[in-house]
């Protein structure tokens, strides 16, 4: 068993705690952040609900910002 469960001997914390880190990151601080703003963007390019290409193309660019905003 590890000395440290979080730290790696090279002194940086480990892939899975890190891995855990961007997912708490990204879907629970980043990803409601960024709701109001794609929510006015939906209604200025005036975007009907549901499964549509616009709708797609706007929330994928919102995982691309989220990605951005991640990577340092």
């Amino acid at each position: 068993m590890p000395k440290h469960p979080f730290v790696g001997s090279d002194g940086k914390l480990r892939p899975v705690w890190r891995a855990a880190l961007f997912f708490v990151a990204g879907t629970y601080v980043i990803y409601p952040l960024l709701e109001r703003p794609t929510a006015l963007i939906a209604s200025r390019l005036q975007l009907s609900p549901g499964l549509t290409a616009g709708n797609l193309a706007l929330n994928g660019f919102r995982n691309f910002i989220v990605c951005l905003a991640l990577y340092r």
